[in-house]
């Protein structure tokens, strides 16, 4: 080969090469964009869900929680109608801001574009059930999508939406008010700590989180009201829990485990339909789970 064929090669493999990286480096661009706008949805929902269960009070009144959930007894021989009045306000309306123009500068797009995160996350889903003490409702069924990063080798940080599923102790006073289970959703942050990081298999960590939900259920017997019948209702509130577990199995894009996690569901002082709650207080559970999740 000539000096000059040498050369031509030589121009062609660092081509070759920096093309290479160039596909590299699109292909972190590609997936760090996808994690930014995976984590502000997830971090959007959560808020939303917090924000949505400490909101303004209804504009109907319609009397107590207790009265209610009474009326919607299959014993009740009494009128099952319930008040429809409007809720004076409690407070003023708050003045609205005055509008500002920061510029092109501080669009969303250029704060998600300028935005950082972690250069490795786990996304996963975890499920299962646990025991309760309560003595209206019973879990049927608890599961989560998480995301997160690891912001220290010991250190986690995650992002979870998801669902609980609780029906009615049989015989019980809630049990003779509704039918059907009584479903929430819910989303929220947790951080994790992981004492020994490195151990592949039975490595144990502690976590604590909180978040916010929304319960609903549907009456057992339609409530008449000024606006029509009353069939379902939901209240939101706060959730928190603490927890421990051991990933069975953690490699480096991939881990297996499984936790456990007291938690305490708090609820909220009126209802969706503008019930004042004097029913439901809080709801504890320990739940088991197990979880799956992959490093991306």
């Amino acid at each position: 080969m000539t000096h000059t064929g040498r050369q031509r090669h030589h121009a062609t493999a660092d081509l070759d090469f920096d093309g290479a990286i160039g596909t590299v480096r699109d292909e972190e661009d590609r997936l760090m964009s996808m994690w930014r706008v995976f984590c502000l949805c997830l971090a959007s929902l959560a808020f939303a869900m917090l924000s949505a269960s400490c909101s303004s009070t209804p504009a109907h009144y319609r009397g107590s929680l207790s009265d209610a959930m009474d009326k919607s007894r299959d014993d009740y021989e009494g009128d099952r109608t319930v008040p429809d009045a409007q809720r004076a306000p409690t407070y003023p309306q708050p003045e609205p801001y005055p509008a500002y123009d920061y510029g092109e500068s501080a669009t969303a797009a250029s704060v998600l574009d300028g935005a950082s995160g972690p250069a490795e996350f786990w996304i996963g889903v975890r499920g299962g059930n646990g025991y309760y003490t309560s003595r209206d409702m019973e879990p049927l069924a608890d599961g989560d999508v998480l995301a997160g990063g690891e912001t220290a080798p010991n250190i986690e940080l995650d992002l979870y939406a998801g669902f609980r599923v609780n029906r009615a102790v049989s015989g019980s006073p809630l049990d003779a008010s509704v039918k059907d289970p009584l479903l929430f959703l819910k989303a929220g942050i947790e951080g994790r700590y992981s004492p020994l990081p490195d151990w592949p298999v039975l490595s144990p960590y502690l976590s604590a989180g909180m978040g916010g939900f929304y319960m609903g259920w549907n009456f057992r017997n339609p409530l008449p009201s000024g606006d029509g019948p009353i069939t379902s209702d939901s209240i939101g509130g706060v959730l928190m829990h603490i927890g421990a577990g051991v990933y069975i199995v953690r490699l480096e894009r991939f881990r297996v485990g499984i936790g456990i996690r007291p938690e305490l569901y708090l609820f909220g002082m009126v209802t969706g339909e503008g019930f004042d709650n004097d029913y439901f207080d809080y709801f504890d559970v320990i739940t088991v789970n197990g979880e799956l999740a992959i490093r991306l």
